[in-house]
């Protein structure tokens, strides 16, 4: 057999390369539909703060045996929050619809918690009855709003709240802990964060209260919505601290 003509071996050569450009385009462009699937997947995961809001009180109205409900909210008050924040102030009525539906006494309180230039700020609320004060307290938390860049400790949130708030003995008790950031506390070491981590689930556990978290996929988050009864729902926003 004879070796083809240098014309014929060049353009041999040449259909080689095209060949090659044309499967490597449809490597990158299978390659480019993945992501873009794989990002809207993501985008579909991020959780319906209304809808939240609505199954956590539904869940409180079939749980609670004497038709009372406590239900404590827990802000991150940092500047990332604000429209989170805001989403979860507007669905508040809704809440107290399910609660009104089902003919439930419930009180609202709020706990605010913010790092404003280094220091720590925790504001609690008490629980009160009806829609109008716990409105009023997320419009005035007593302390401004959504500002600094860095997130508060919302585990010493946690503890001050079940340290002072008074709850009703015989109502079903609920924490809405609503952050994008991890859950910190001003005890430093691992060790010491644990510490803090186990009180407030002894709390819990005794006075039976449930701790519902929109957050982030952070094991201390999971952990207290798992081991106290309360759900969770992993909110993809920036993550801090």
């Amino acid at each position: 057999m004879k070796a083809p003509k240098p014309q014929v071996r060049k353009f041999l050569i040449v259909l080689t390369i095209l060949v090659s450009w044309g499967c490597l385009e449809g490597m990158a462009t299978v390659t480019t539909s993945e992501v873009q699937s794989l990002r809207r997947k993501k985008d579909k995961e991020v959780v319906d703060v209304g809808k939240s809001l609505v199954e956590i009180a539904e869940c409180a109205s079939r749980d609670s045996i004497n038709q009372a409900v406590d239900l404590v909210f827990v802000i991150d008050g940092s500047l990332t929050m604000k429209d989170l924040g805001k989403k979860v102030e507007e669905r508040i009525a809704d809440m107290a619809r399910v609660f009104e539906e089902s003919a439930i006494d419930y009180q609202f309180a709020l706990i605010w918690y913010q790092n404003l230039s280094g220091s720590p700020q925790i504001t609690v609320k008490p629980l009160q009855r009806g829609l109008l004060p716990i409105q009023e307290n997320f419009r005035r938390p007593s302390m401004a709003k959504f500002m600094g860049p860095v997130a508060g400790y919302g585990l010493d949130a946690i503890m001050k709240g079940l340290t002072e708030l008074s709850f009703r003995w015989d109502a079903e008790k609920h924490f809405v802990v609503v952050t994008n950031s991890a859950l910190k506390t001003t005890w430093e070491t691992g060790r010491e964060k644990n510490e803090v981590v186990n009180k407030i689930l002894d709390w819990c556990e005794l006075d039976e209260i449930r701790i519902n978290v929109i957050g982030i996929r952070e094991r201390i988050q999971i952990q207290l919505a798992d081991q106290t009864g309360g759900k969770r729902w992993g909110y993809l926003l920036s993550r801090q601290g």
